[in-house]
């Protein structure tokens, strides 16, 4: 990752998540992207 891609992800580091009202992601779509998409 490249320095200024990982200092804007730090900005949100510790930040509450606001969940959307509706079309909440599926459980196994986020399963998938933290297990696949964001390796590293």
């Amino acid at each position: 990752m490249d320095s200024e891609t990982k200092a804007w992800l730090q900005h949100y580091d510790r930040q509450k998540i606001i969940l959307p009202d509706r079309f909440l992601p599926e459980k196994d779509f986020i399963e998938y992207h933290n297990d696949v998409i964001f390796i590293g």
